[in-house]
C-alpha cells in the first residue's frame, strides 16, 4: 500500500491527513524543500519517476524545489501562432467538461458548481454553456505554465484552502478543487473571449 492510499483509504490515515495538508505543515515542508539539504532527494526522485534529464537545463539547481521547477532546454516546446489553435498552458493530463447550470466538473466522485469553484456568482454566470479544461500535472511533468492566449488581464483572486494531492486516490474521497488553495485570473482573450485561468495548489 502506498503512503497516499494509506492516508486516503484508511481510518487512521484520514485522521493523520488533516494536519498534513494544512498550510502550516505545507509551509514547513516548503522551507525544507527550498533548502540545500533537500538536494539529496533529487537522485531518488529522478530514478523513481523515470525523468529524462537530457531535456532540462540543470545548471544552478541547489535544492529539490529548484529541480522540481527545472527549465526545459530551448526548442522542446513550441508555441503555435495560429489563432484557431488553443495553446496548452502546461504539461499534464487533460480532461474537458461541459459547463451547465448545475455542474462544472464531475471528477470521480466530486461534482460541484462553478459558483463554488470561483466563489463569484456574477463571474461564473458568464461561463454557462462553455467548457472547463482541467490539466492535472503529474510529479514528473514540467512544472511551469503560461497564459493560453494574449489578452487583457482583469482581476486576480486567491482563495485559501488546504493542499490535497490531485491524484485519483484523493479525487475519489474529497472535492479537491473546491477545498484546495487556488488562485485565478480573469482574462479577456483575443481569440476565445472572456476566460478564467486557475492554478490549484496540491500536495
Amino acid at each position: 500500500m502506498s503512503i497516499q492510499d494509506f492516508l486516503y483509504n484508511t481510518k487512521t490515515g484520514r485522521i493523520l491527513l488533516r494536519p498534513l495538508i494544512s498550510r502550516p505543515v505545507s509551509v514547513l515542508l516548503g522551507a525544507f524543500l527550498d533548502s540545500r539539504l533537500s538536494a539529496v532527494l533529487i537522485p531518488f526522485f529522478v530514478k523513481k519517476q523515470g525523468i529524462r534529464l537530457s531535456d532540462y537545463r540543470l545548471k544552478g539547481i541547489k535544492s529539490f524545489n529548484d529541480f522540481f521547477c527545472r527549465r526545459l532546454k530551448k526548442g522542446l516546446r513550441t508555441v503555435s501562432r495560429d489563432i484557431n489553435e488553443l495553446i496548452a498552458p502546461c504539461d499534464g493530463l487533460l480532461s474537458v467538461y461541459s459547463i451547465n447550470a448545475l455542474t462544472v466538473l464531475s471528477v470521480k466522485q466530486s461534482s460541484f458548481s462553478i459558483d463554488r469553484l470561483l466563489k463569484d456568482p456574477s463571474l461564473s454566470a458568464g461561463f454557462e454553456g462553455g467548457y472547463a479544461l482541467v490539466f492535472r500535472l503529474c510529479v514528473d511533468n514540467y512544472h511551469r505554465y503560461i497564459y493560453f492566449d494574449s489578452g487583457k488581464q482583469h482581476k486576480t483572486r486567491r482563495i485559501k484552502g488546504v493542499y490535497h494531492t490531485v491524484r485519483p486516490v484523493a479525487l475519489e474521497k474529497y472535492p479537491v478543487f473546491i477545498e484546495n488553495s487556488r488562485e485565478y485570473t480573469v482574462i479577456d482573450t483575443e481569440a476565445f473571449g472572456r476566460a478564467v485561468q486557475m492554478e490549484v495548489g496540491a500536495l
